[in-house]
């Protein structure tokens, strides 16, 4: 069993999100289960067809807001600012800041720890809940 303590999700079940409290996974490293709190502060668990799990990116905002996978936002830099989203990027098996405001000179950012001007403004599966927007890791 690996034990990954500073390693935090949330899910996105209909269109609200929950802090993950548990999760199961098979022996080929599949999702079995995602257990989280509903509004009655039961544990419930998570339909695997039909939500969204997001990962930390391991730190925080300037505000100290944990940052997670589809976090919106906005990052000071030499060009001025620019609102992203918070993506997994498979080929740098890394998080990136994807810009989605189509300014000039301003590419997908792959040293993401290093910005201090970062803020959540936002998530993008809450901003327009899809299903197909969202990736699994």
């Amino acid at each position: 069993m690996v034990c990954l303590p500073n390693v935090k999700y949330r899910v996105l079940e209909g269109n609200r999100i929950y802090k993950v409290i548990a999760i199961l996974w098979a022996n080929d490293g599949s999702i079995v289960d995602i257990r989280y709190k509903n509004e009655e502060n039961e544990i419930t668990s998570a339909s695997l067809e039909n939500s969204c799990l997001m990962q930390s990116v391991g730190f925080c905002d300037k505000n100290g807001k944990m940052i997670f996978q589809g976090d919106i936002v906005s990052v000071k830099h030499q060009h001025g600012s620019s609102m992203c989203a918070v993506e997994w990027c498979s080929v740098k098996n890394n998080f990136i800041l994807n810009p989605i405001d189509n300014k000039p000179k301003w590419k997908p950012h792959y040293r993401f720890g290093g910005k201090k001007g970062i803020l959540v403004v936002g998530n993008i599966y809450t901003e327009q809940v899809a299903k197909t927007d969202c990736t699994i890791l």
